[in-house]
């Protein structure tokens, strides 16, 4: 099984004669999920807010991205919210080294190990563009889980796995694609 990003946008998954390309961003698990369907027993991964180039609009990071180029007033429901954002290719070094270790039967929080609030990642986006991010409060309910943060020390010890890529470099990655 190989798995490789071609060109910053796909990922390709290999498994014998057979291959399948997946979106950039939002389908890295089904390559995942594909590299596994020939294991005897695999172990599960859960991914963190995965964000990089190419990702749909719909997703927080590329919208306010794409708010910031264009111009357009960003609404946002719970400011002092925070989640732990990994980038595209922390994910794939993680599911690259789940596969070599042939890490079965646990399950693995990949992540950064550290949350961010999207104050701060509004904060980050404006001092990497040098622009200020016109931004609309929406009335929204109260956000049920206003802390989200992963705990990657399994994936640490057991598939001596680090995520290397900083959410600044990674906003500038988004940024300057």
């Amino acid at each position: 099984m190989i798995i490789k990003c071609l060109q910053g946008r796909t990922i390709q998954a290999t498994q014998g004669v057979q291959t399948r390309e997946f979106n950039y961003v939002d389908n890295v698990v089904d390559g995942f999920v594909l590299a596994g369907e020939k294991a005897e027993a695999f172990g599960q991964m859960r991914f963190f807010n995965v964000y990089g180039p190419g990702q749909d609009g719909r997703f927080l990071l590329s919208y306010l991205v794409d708010c910031l180029k264009t111009g357009k007033t960003a609404g946002i429901k719970h400011p002092a919210s925070s989640r732990d954002y990994l980038f595209i290719t922390d994910a794939v070094s993680a599911v690259v080294k789940a596969l070599r270790t042939r890490a079965f039967f646990a399950v693995y929080n990949i992540g950064t190990g550290r949350a961010s609030s999207v104050r701060e990642i509004v904060e980050r986006l404006e001092k990497i563009t040098g622009r200020r991010l016109k931004i609309r409060k929406h009335k929204a309910p109260e956000d049920p889980y206003p802390y989200v943060q992963a705990d990657i020390s399994r994936a640490k010890k057991d598939l001596k796995w680090k995520p290397l890529v900083s959410l600044s470099d990674g906003l500038g990655r988004m940024v300057h694609d």
